[in-house]
């Protein structure tokens, strides 16, 4: 628990531990940023709000650019009639595109060292460098499940797999931001998150052909994405470039 003693925690698994991360990457635990006086806490908390209103509407725009990936990826699969040859593709496109901007920038350059030392120190464990691989199977599914039964079933799919373990990835902690309680205004959010999507997606559901088995790994596939974006987060932590850990 955050309230323990430092030195107790300090003898806690670094598995389900976000402060123990916070100490040894010398960050401010979740107590420490309580701390201080009255206008740093508001100043703290406004900038807070400001930071999730930005990242609010960047993951907006990721979720509308996952569409396009999903239409694009499952034409790939059909052009060159491979699934797997489709994600290969992608994947090594973008691993490209990030080898360059991690090459051409002392920074994130200098950002794998930090990786390097933490992983010679023993500070990460080997799970926490699995992220890629959830990815790699989201765009592996994604290439081979578009072309069965479109876009908007596999967005809803996805969508309903990673908002209902979220909660579950919260509640347990997994992430660097600790654990958070499953109450009714995020379980409502989770719920209408899930309502807006179909809603969105209604005009094309019948176009679908629904396949149970397919169906199913898209809800898999967002099961894995949901523990895949807590991992990133243990991983950028380290890194502090969210270049090197999109590398990694």
């Amino acid at each position: 628990e955050i309230d323990a003693p430092s030195e107790a925690i300090s003898r806690l698994p670094m598995a389900f531990n976000p402060y123990k991360h916070c100490v040894r990457h010398g960050l401010p635990s979740p107590k420490q940023k309580e701390g201080g006086s009255l206008h740093t806490r508001f100043t703290s908390k406004l900038f807070e709000c400001k930071e999730m209103s930005l990242y609010g509407l960047l993951t907006l725009f990721v979720g509308a650019l996952t569409s396009v990936q999903s239409r694009a990826n499952g034409q790939l699969s059909v052009d060159v009639h491979s699934a797997l040859g489709a994600a290969v593709i992608s994947n090594a496109v973008g691993w490209i595109i990030l080898w360059v901007i991690v090459l051409i920038r002392k920074s994130e350059r200098d950002s794998f060292k930090d990786f390097f030392r933490a992983i010679k120190n023993r500070e990460m464990r080997w799970w926490e460098l699995m992220g890629g691989a959830g990815g790699a199977f989201f765009v592996a599914i994604q290439s081979s499940a578009v072309p069965e039964i479109g876009v908007a079933i596999f967005t809803i799919c996805v969508v309903g797999g990673q908002t209902a373990t979220s909660l579950l990835v919260d509640k347990i902690g997994f992430s660097t931001n600790g654990k958070q309680p499953v109450t009714w205004p995020r379980v409502f959010a989770a719920v209408m998150t899930l309502i807006a999507v179909c809603i969105a997606v209604y005009p094309d559901l019948g176009k679908v052909n629904f396949k149970i088995i397919t169906i199913i790994l898209c809800l898999v596939v967002g099961i894995v994405v949901a523990f895949q974006h807590a991992i990133n987060s243990r991983i950028n932590l380290v890194t502090k470039k969210p270049m090197v850990t999109t590398w990694l």
